[in-house]
C-alpha cells in the first residue's frame, strides 16, 4: 500500500497517514465529543465487532447521529441491526428497476413534516425528479421508527429511530452511488441529509441556528 501510494506522486500516502491518525484519535474519549455524525457505509455483520458495537451505543446514547447505507448482504445487516437494538424490520427483497423502465421516484412529502417545508414550491421539483433505480424493500417495521421519505408506491426509502439522550439512527434504503440513485448528485441531497439526520449549525456567538435551504452554499 505504501509503495503504491507513494509512487503516484500526489501525496496519497501522506493523506492516508493523516486520515488514519484522525481515526485513531477519534476512538479516544477526548475526541469523541467532537464527532457529530458517524457514517456506516455498507453496513453488515462487521458491526458485530465488540468494540464497534459498544462505541456505537455510547455515541447514540450521548446524542450522536449515525447514518447507514446497505452493504453486500442486507440480510446480515438486518440481523445485526436487530441484535444491537438499532432498527427492527424485515428485509423483503432488493427492488431493481428493469432495463429501460421508468425508475422509482420519491413520493409526495407529508405536509406536517419539516421536509415538506424545506422542499416546497419550485424546490420540490428537483427532489421529485430524483431517480431511484435500486432500494431495499422493507416491511414489518417494529418500534418507534419514523419514515420521512417513501417512494410513490409508499415503500420506505429512509428510516429514522430516535434514542434517549437525543441520538438518532438513520438508514437510507439505498447506496449513495449513481447505479442505485442519482440523489447524491442533486441539489436536494445535502438539505435532505441535514434534515433527516436532525442536524443544525449553531452560531457560536449567538443562539441563532442556521438551516440549510435548497440552493444555499
Amino acid at each position: 500500500l505504501s509503495v503504491a501510494l507513494e509512487s503516484s506522486g500526489d501525496g496519497g500516502w501522506d493523506r492516508w497517514e493523516h486520515a488514519n491518525d484522525l481515526a485513531v484519535r477519534m476512538k479516544s474519549t477526548q475526541s469523541r465529543s467532537q464527532l457529530n455524525v458517524l457514517g456506516l457505509i455498507g453496513a453488515s455483520d462487521w458491526l458485530d465487532n465488540g468494540e464497534l458495537s459498544q462505541a456505537l451505543s455510547l455515541f447514540l446514547g450521548s446524542g450522536g447521529t449515525v447514518f447507514a447505507t446497505p452493504g453486500e448482504s442486507p440480510v446480515r445487516m438486518n440481523q445485526t441491526f436487530k441484535k444491537h437494538a438499532l432498527l427492527d424490520f424485515t428485509f423483503s427483497r432488493l427492488e431493481q428497476t428493469p432495463f429501460r423502465m421508468a425508475p422509482h421516484r420519491i413520493g409526495t412529502l407529508d405536509e406536517s413534516s419539516k421536509l415538506s417545508e424545506v422542499f416546497s414550491g419550485d424546490s420540490s421539483r428537483d427532489l421529485y425528479l430524483t431517480k431511484i433505480r435500486k432500494f431495499l424493500m422493507l416491511k414489518n417495521l417494529e418500534g418507534e421508527i419514523e419514515v420521512p421519505l417513501r417512494n410513490r408506491e409508499g415503500h420506505p426509502l429512509v428510516l429514522v429511530k430516535k434514542f434517549p439522550g437525543g441520538g438518532r439512527f438513520v438508514l437510507f434504503c439505498f447506496r449513495m452511488t449513481t447505479d442505485w440513485t442519482d440523489l447524491p448528485v442533486r441539489n436536494s441531497f445535502l438539505p435532505l441529509f441535514v434534515e433527516v439526520c436532525g442536524l443544525s449549525f449553531a452560531d457560536s456567538s449567538s443562539s441563532h441556528t442556521t438551516r440549510l435551504n435548497l440552493g444555499d452554499q
